[in-house]
């Protein structure tokens, strides 16, 4: 059988923001309460009024985030004062504060991988722990565009100071198309069997004599039935077969939304799920209309006179003052006719407290508006139904964030005094170069002189009549205004503003007195990082909370039997059954740290750290576990910039001896693991070697285990025998390999107690 000819061609997809409806969805459809024609023109005017509101109360922010994406992009209007021509140079202060941020709240997020860890807020056991971190840092990193999506929002955070992050259920249906290749005896149930394995399809009917169609059962991942066709073309060697099938992928996403397309209301707070209302402007075609009036979301008629009442989409604020200045910057313009939301209508996704049964209580729910069908409601629903976790899908970072208030501050607003004066120094500074190059001057009037034909240039001779009283040059003295220092005590001004050093930028200080050695480095990195760590620890607890929210959805929305993979060494790939296995309640946190980006100061914390760890004592008491060993090793090599998931072996679960037991009875050798009680295990396994059922094969094992459990315990007794520090009674247990050497020289080293006795019958598992 030859290799597959695929032609990876998807039609119509369509790309749904929460789960397919099934038999419950319905249901709960049928049970909302139908609004009335009153009820249904309240709902939709009071949506308009509060954007029509909204938008004007805001209209300052908006001009102001014009202006500072100019600030970003170095662009400066036209000037003609002092004259046509004048120095217009924009000193770019916020782009190397912006540029300078943006790698590291990246790597605060990916700097380490996995990057997420899962702490349970309950009592949960290891294992579920386990898979919950290992599928849900899988899921982000594999499903999820966040290589895109980090840097991004990264962006945003800084300019315009404002991200924002839906993050929903996303159902996307493909029609495929793909031809394949078989020899020409190959008979039809073996070409059925290649194409679809044990998920044959159901009602299969002939079209004709070498067409089929039919349907896929829902596959075992729980995935929808999905429709089939095959279509058969004979050749001389092969049977070609055309396979034209439809595909469902679900999975979280998350999509970053235009600052200027969330609305809020004004003094609402900063909190958008404590807000009275709020919406997201959608832009959505008329194929997107109709795909939500099959999925049940909108009504069919309200999109027919939508459609039909327009004529057409329109755009009326893609051309405003912030979208504009973007597009400038890469040379685009919106007024071409490839501008996208030319062709696409304007719908207000609104999440509001509204009574919609009228019972005199405010329920949660979302409704969909059109900009351009005032009065009217595309449709609504409930905000549990679509999200059953039961909160606003919405995110928000702010760079700077401002006590009670939504919109905070960028780091172009925060620098605007600063980066506003030192582009006028600057600036007035290379004008009076010019005039001290080629000055302005004074001329009699009578005089033959031609001042409108004569140029000025190196070499010329411009004759005159009387050189010293004909002509005058103005003298002045230097401004002291326009001496270097001013413009670098306004740098000055940036770093203790901005928190960003000449270290920042990775360089070492120039000024006079600035810090040299390692240890005032150091120092200076530490205070420096004091700033940004504050910013940092806002933009991780945003992308905590987006993580959160996938891991809601998935305990909600994924489908059984979903499959991942496990890297490492040996990659492996694991399951989760059902929904109920990741079940629970989670704290999550990044595993980057803001000390953590300087790799240097990462390296001697986890050296110091594992110094600590590695005692013996506090091993054995509990105090240190496996998992974080493995931890601290982990960062070690990520020190170093290797991947400690290819260096370090997997944590071995701790079992009881019978578990070791019925290992060992099917053959496997079990060692003993780190952290058992050595003790008990002993004991245990002493029983089991005498006991004359076990068979010799498997007690033969079994010695190997008690040999190698006696040498972890005489390291225990050993360690206990030298008091808690490790050194003999109040040491550290921190001493180095030379000084316990040295220490050691002339002295025997002490002997451990004696140990339990071993079997009746000589050595251990041998019995006879």
């Amino acid at each position: 059988m030859s290799d597959p000819q695929e032609l990876d061609q998807t039609i119509e997809p369509a790309v749904v923001e929460a789960p397919e409806a099934t038999d419950a969805d319905e249901l709960v459809q049928e049970l909302l309460p139908k609004l009335s024609e009153e009820d249904e023109k309240k709902l939709a005017f009071e949506v308009e009024s509060d954007h029509i509101n909204a938008i004007s109360d805001r209209e300052e922010w908006e001009n102001r985030l014009s202006e500072w994406e100019d600030s970003y992009h170095n662009r400066l209007p036209s000037k003609t004062f002092p004259w046509v021509g004048s120095a217009n140079f924009h000193v770019p202060l916020t782009m190397m504060g912006v540029e300078t941020y943006k790698p590291r709240l990246v790597e605060g997020v990916l700097g380490q991988t996995p990057p997420v860890i899962v702490v349970p807020s309950k009592g949960t056991d290891d294992v579920r722990l386990d898979k919950v971190e290992r599928f849900l840092n899988w899921q982000v990193l594999t499903e999820l565009p966040l290589d895109q999506l980090v840097p991004e929002s990264a962006h945003l955070f800084l300019q315009p100071g404002l991200v924002i992050a839906k993050t929903y259920w996303r159902v996307k249906r493909t029609t495929r198309r793909m031809v394949r290749e078989f020899p020409r005896d190959t008979q039809l149930p073996e070409i059925f069997e290649s194409l679809f394995g044990d998920q044959a399809p159901e009602g299969l009917k002939s079209d004709g004599e070498l067409a089929w169609t039919g349907t896929l059962a829902a596959s075992p991942q729980g995935g929808p039935a999905l429709d089939v066709s095959l279509k058969m073309k004979f050749l001389n060697d092969t049977i070609q077969v055309l396979v034209v099938r439809d595909e469902v992928v679900e999975t979280p996403w998350v999509d970053l939304i235009e600052p200027t397309d969330f609305v809020v209301p004004a003094n609402g707070g900063s909190n958008v799920q404590e807000l009275p209302w709020c919406h997201q402007r959608l832009w959505l075609n008329e194929s997107e209309l109709r795909t939500r009036v099959k999925l049940g979301r909108f009504d069919a008629q309200t999109v027919e006179d939508l459609l039909n009442k327009t004529g057409g989409a329109t755009n009326p604020e893609s051309a405003d003052a912030y979208h504009t200045g973007r597009a400038e910057a890469e040379g685009v313009s919106l007024e071409g006719p490839s501008d996208v939301r030319a062709t696409q209508y304007e719908i207000f996704e609104d999440y509001r407290r509204w009574d919609v049964n009228n019972d005199d209580e405010d329920e949660e729910i979302i409704v969909w508006v059109a900009a351009d069908l005032p009065g009217r409601v595309l449709g609504w629903d409930y905000l549990d139904n679509v999200y059953a976790h039961g909160r606003r899908p919405f995110r928000v970072g702010r760079f700077l964030p401002i006590p009670f208030k939504f919109y905070g501050l960028s780091f172009a607003e925060m620098v605007k005094g600063i980066q506003d004066e030192i582009n006028t120094i600057h600036n007035q500074k290379v004008d009076f170069g010019t005039l001290s190059n080629v000055p302005f001057y004074f001329y009699r009037a009578s005089a033959t002189f031609p001042p409108i034909t004569t140029k000025i240039k190196p070499g010329s001779a411009i004759p005159i009549d009387n050189p010293q009283t004909d002509i005058l040059f103005p003298q002045w003295r230097t401004n002291p205004a326009f001496e270097a220092g001013d413009e670098a005590v306004l740098h000055q001004y940036f770093e203790r503003l901005s928190g960003l050093t000449d270290l920042s930028f990775g360089r070492q200080p120039n000024r006079v007195g600035a810090t040299r050695t390692a240890r005032g480095t150091q120092t200076l990195l530490s205070e420096a990082g004091l700033r940004f760590k504050i910013v940092l620890q806002e933009f991780q607890r945003f992308w905590t909370g987006v993580f959160s929210d996938i891991l809601a959805l998935d305990q909600e929305y994924l489908p059984p039997q979903k499959e991942f993979r496990v890297t490492g060494r040996l990659p492996t790939v694991m399951r989760i059954k059902d929904r109920m296995e990741i079940r629970g309640q989670y704290d999550l946190r990044l595993a980057t740290t803001a000390d953590q980006l300087n790799k240097e100061q990462m390296r001697t914390d986890a050296t110091v750290l594992l110094q600590a760890m590695m005692n013996p004592v506090a091993i054995q008491a509990g105090f240190v576990g496996m998992k974080g060993l493995r931890r601290v090793y982990s960062d070690l090599f990520r020190s170093f910039g290797k991947d400690p998931d290819f260096y370090l072996e997997d944590q071995a679960p701790i079992r009881s001896p019978e578990e070791e037991l019925m290992l060992m009875v099917s053959g496997q050798y079990v060692p003993p693991t780190m952290g058992e009680n050595v003790q008990m295990h002993l004991q245990v396994h002493q029983g089991q070697m005498v006991d004359p059922s076990v068979p010799v094969a498997v007690r033969r094992l079994m010695a190997r285990h008690v040999q190698e459990t006696l040498q972890i315990a005489r390291v225990q007794q050993a360690s206990q025998a030298m008091g808690p520090g490790g050194r003999g009674q109040g040491g550290t247990g921190l001493v180095s390999q030379s000084q316990a050497g040295n220490a050691d020289i002339g002295r025997a080293a002490p002997q451990p107690p004696a140990l339990s006795p071993a079997p009746p019958g000589g050595q251990p598992g041998y019995g006879q």
